[in-house]
This record gives C-alpha cells, structure tokens and sequence, in this order.
C-alpha cells in the first residue's frame, strides 16, 4: 500500500523519500502500488529485482556510465491477455550498450505451458502500444520469460498468437500449420498440404508431389 507523502518539519529528507517514493509522473496513465527502495548502481553493473522477486534486471559492465538509481515498480495495469505483472523499470528511457537482460515470471496460479496455439513473450507496454522484445524466450521449465533490453520503460510478459507455419515448415501437432496437417516424413513432422497450390514436393502431405503448382498423386 502506498505510504502518505506528509512532511513534517524535523524529518530527515532520507526518511521522506523512503516513506513516500516517487511521485507518479506527469501524464503518467499507470499508478505506481508498493514502491521498493531503489538500487543504486556504477558503471560495474549488477542484479536489481522488484520487491516480489517477479522482475529482474541484470545490467553487465559497461553499459552505462557514472552512478544510478535504479526502480523495478509494480504499477496497476492490466493489459490484455497478460500473464505476468507489470514492472516499470525506472530510470525510464536509460540507454545499455552493451544491453541489459531482463527475466519476468509469470503469474502464480497461469499455467506454466502456453495454451495450444499460443506462446509467452516480453513485451513493451508504452501507452497503449505493445511492442514484443526481439529474441524474447520463454522456459515454460521456470516460468520465466527473458530478452536483451536497450532502454528502461514498463514492460510485461504476454500471451501472443503463435505465427501458423506452412508447409514444409518442422512441426508437433496440427493447429502450429497453416496449410493445415502437421504429418510425419520418417524421421521428423511437417506441415504439409493434402489439397491446393503449392511450389516443391516438401509442402505436400507425403505420398503426395507437387505436379504443376498442386499437391497429388503420382
């Protein structure tokens, strides 16, 4: 719960910043809940994690230059089909070069492994834009979701549409396949099509061929 920000004459200013936090940001949509102490950190890099241990954010050597103080705040959002919480990592905007890591748990109670059809991922949340992290990767092992970041601002872990493959494309079961039969050609599983268009052998359900431009029989 947030603590009152009231001053009193006489407290130390330390004690006032500890007690209160920061004060949301103009125009900032999002409300800050519980506000952990931050940490500060030099050019030698290091580990910083919300107060539920949910979000961490590893910064190595390098990154960045001089002294900072770093926040990882759980702020009341809710965006659709979120899976984890919502961590704003503060300061907001602070470049890495080489990037920082970041590794977000899912939810207690979300199933660990993605729903048929469906994958987890990092993403960034600034206003109502939703932008996935590049090389997001997700260990339905640990539950955690994890992907190289290069500035600060809030950010999630999603459940996203798994893209459909087409044929001739490695698969385990149907609904992955565009094209619609995931079908085994020995020692692995395809997509593959049984009826329609097509452009080499690979994208037709075996023993089918590919014969000009359509999946048949020999």
């Amino acid at each position: 719960m947030q603590v009152p920000c009231v001053v009193r004459r006489g407290i130390a200013l330390v004690a006032v910043v500890a007690a209160c936090g920061r004060l949301a940001r103009d125009g900032d949509q999002h409300q800050v809940t519980d506000e952990p102490a931050g940490t500060v950190m030099g050019a030698a890099g290091g580990t910083v994690q919300s107060a539920d241990a949910a979000a961490t954010l590893r910064i190595p050597p390098g990154a960045f230059t001089g002294e900072i103080q770093f926040n990882i705040d759980p702020i009341d959002a809710h965006p659709p089909d979120a899976v984890s919480g919502v961590y704003d990592i503060q300061p907001d905007g602070l470049g890495f070069n080489p990037p920082a890591v970041l590794v977000i748990h899912i939810k207690d109670g979300v199933e660990r492994a993605p729903p048929t059809g469906y994958r987890y991922a990092l993403v960034n949340l600034q206003g109502d834009a939703i932008q996935e992290l590049e090389g997001s990767a997700y260990d339905a092992a640990t539950g955690e979701a994890t992907a190289s970041l290069e500035h600060l601002s809030p950010y999630a872990v999603l459940r996203r549409s798994r893209p459909c493959l087409s044929g001739g494309q490695i698969c385990t079961d149907d609904v992955e396949c565009c094209d619609p039969f995931c079908r085994s050609t020995g020692s692995q599983k395809v997509c593959c099509i049984v009826t329609g268009t097509c452009g080499t052998d690979a994208e037709c359900c075996p023993p089918l061929l590919c014969l000009l431009g359509e999946c048949m029989l020999y």
